[in-house]
């Protein structure tokens, strides 16, 4: 096993709440993107019961599966993604076919 491998984690999570177009980012070259938030409740392991607030760009090809309010998704993270943050991008995320 790799360094890398060791340092994955899934987390089995629960959308709590959506919210469309939450956060803007305007970049030098006039071009901008959109933000969902995911609200997501932590299932299982050491992380239950923690709440994140996760940003996932508008239109992405992953956005329709953060929208699912009240489904619960699967993931692989690496722990240092996630830190002592509560505010994370979906791109720390690797979801899971089936969820839980």
């Amino acid at each position: 096993m790799t360094h890398h491998e060791q340092d994955i984690m899934e987390l089995n999570f629960e959308i709590i709440a959506h919210q469309h177009d939450a956060m803007f980012d305007d970049y030098e070259d006039g071009t901008s993107q959109s933000y969902d938030v995911a609200t997501i409740r932590i299932l299982t392991g050491p992380q239950t019961g923690r709440t994140y607030h996760v940003y996932v760009p508008s239109g992405g090809p992953e956005s329709e599966a953060w929208r699912q309010t009240g489904s619960a998704l699967a993931a692989d993270v690496r722990p240092e993604d996630l830190g002592d943050q509560d505010v994370l991008f979906s791109g720390a995320f690797v979801l899971k076919e089936g969820g839980q």
